[in-house]
């Protein structure tokens, strides 16, 4: 896997080339803390190409070798639009849809309200919300 781009800020094509240069479906972990980074080593071990987002540069996951690319995005708290942008502008990079797997309830609930929006894009490993 490529080294990761270490606490860089969001650079779409940059981000989606990393993961599209490995031929299967990426994956976007976000909250790329303690249980980002569990999950990011997880699926990495499968030969997923991991795709690393933190709000915050000091990110656990954002310098570790499980991802092939990582960034600090949007807050999805407070900055929600911004942060859909942020993961829109990955997709429509992406050779095919991404799994997206937030980490702590503020990001699957920022991604379950824009779930329309992002499902060209993207797959949910989670169910609706109401």
């Amino acid at each position: 896997m490529a080294p990761p781009l270490l606490n860089a800020r969001l650079d779409a094509r940059e981000i989606a080339a990393a993961a599209n240069a490995i031929d299967r479906p990426a994956a976007i972990v976000c909250n790329a803390h303690i249980t980002g980074l569990a999950v990011a080593r997880s699926l990495a071990r499968r030969g997923v190409p991991v795709i690393g987002l933190d709000r915050e540069p000091n990110g656990l996951a954002l310098g570790s070798n499980a991802l092939v690319a990582a960034a600090v995005c949007h807050d999805p708290i407070g900055q929600e639009r911004e942060f859909v942008a942020d993961l829109e502008a990955i997709g429509q990079q992406l050779a095919r849809p991404a799994v997206l797997f937030g980490c702590m309830d503020e990001w699957v609930l920022a991604m379950s309200a824009h779930r329309e929006r992002l499902a060209a894009s993207f797959v949910y490993p989670s169910p609706r919300t109401p």
